[in-house]
């Protein structure tokens, strides 16, 4: 194997040498941190040495790594490796690696960095990573972390476009598409609080989120927007270009709301009974009895939209009928309706019960 030497220059070794162990272990150690870095940006770098067996990296984050994290790192290093980036060394004076660290939120690094000895040249050994900022023309600049460099030609700037998404109200899905490079990941974030969740890898522009109980997203609170965004990583002419976070789209909970409402009647016995109904659109609910006599309807209960929407009868009086319904009042409203869901009835008839009304 090829290593690249303290001098910058290139050496032939193998994995039987103790150099070309050190070199593929260190190697290794920062396609770990590269991965980390891809799938979970918000967490900070420490070191990462080669070992007498092996190698290992040091990181700081909210939360340790779960078993399924650790395979999902395991995953992004083997597409680093096949992604065959260039590897490139470079040095920096003190002051400048110091700022290119604070600026990328590595703390730890700047620690490492000013605990050197003042005369110990600053060497980077990276995986070559570009990042852009638009607009992009004829002769886009580009920086690698802030070392400024021309990049000649034109190529497609690599982000989202043509992003589109529709909301199932019967099935509580989004369905996403976009266009995106043919050698680019998608990553789609959740934007909430002051840091962005990274929540999926996706390598295709179409894909659906579910959301709801046992779902992979939970059901947007009330009066809360879930707002979530995209970033792309593509390749270019043995370079990786990482896209800003942008493209985004939000979705409310009312998104996620049919227009419907179904009664459902439990019989408890004993001439007594239990109703329930979906959550609809709307801003409340009233539950209703019907009086015959007056051709009316009658709110016996109002139920907010964040309420439990169930409500019991008392042992109701025997050999008579009763007919309930629900209606969902408040926000958008149906066309020529006053009502924000198509209301729903039920009939009930009682019967003989040991237990009744006086």
């Amino acid at each position: 194997m090829k290593v690249i030497m303290h001098d910058g220059s290139i050496a032939e070794y193998s994995f039987e040498d103790e150099i070309g162990r050190g070199a593929l272990r260190h190697t290794a150690s920062h396609i770990l941190a590269q991965a980390v870095k891809r799938l979970y940006p918000e967490t900070k770098l420490a070191i990462g040495p080669s070992i007498k067996d092996g190698f290992y990296y040091d990181f700081d984050r909210e939360t340790p790594f779960t078993d399924e994290e650790l395979v999902a790192i395991e995953s992004e290093m083997k597409k680093i490796v096949k992604e065959n980036l260039k590897l490139e060394r470079f040095t920096l004076p003190r002051k400048e690696a110091i700022e290119l660290m604070e600026k990328a939120g590595e703390s730890y690094k700047v620690e490492l960095i000013n605990d050197l000895p003042d005369d110990e040249e600053l060497t980077l050994r990276i995986q070559t990573v570009v990042y852009y900022s638009f607009p992009f023309d004829e002769e886009p600049r580009m920086r690698m972390g802030d070392r400024a460099m021309q990049v000649t030609g034109t190529f497609a700037a690599p982000a989202i476009s043509q992003l589109t998404w529709e909301a199932d109200e019967t099935t509580k899905q989004v369905r996403i598409q976009f266009s995106m490079p043919e050698n680019g990941t998608a990553g789609l974030y959740h934007l909430d609080g002051d840091v962005p969740v990274r929540m999926k890898q996706l390598t295709e522009g179409n894909f659906v989120m579910e959301f709801g109980d046992g779902k992979n997203f939970p059901m947007p609170p009330f009066d809360k927007t879930h707002t979530f965004a995209f970033d792309l990583v593509c390749r270019y002419d043995g370079y990786t270009f990482y896209g800003i976070i942008t493209d985004s789209f939000s979705v409310v909970r009312e998104d996620l709301l049919g227009t419907v409402l179904e009664l459902t009647t439990e019989d408890l016995g004993n001439n007594q009974f239990r109703f329930s109904w979906n959550e609809t659109k709307g801003e409340h609910y009233e539950f209703q009895l019907y009086n015959p006599s007056r051709k009316s309807w009658n709110t016996i209960l109002t139920v907010p939209r964040d309420g439990e929407r169930v409500f019991t009868t008392e042992h109701l009086d025997r050999y008579s009928t009763f007919t309930y319904r629900v209606i969902a009042l408040g926000g958008q409203t149906l066309p020529d309706s006053d009502y924000s869901a198509t209301p729903d009835e039920s009939t009930v008839q009682t019967h003989a019960s040991v237990v009744y009304s006086m």
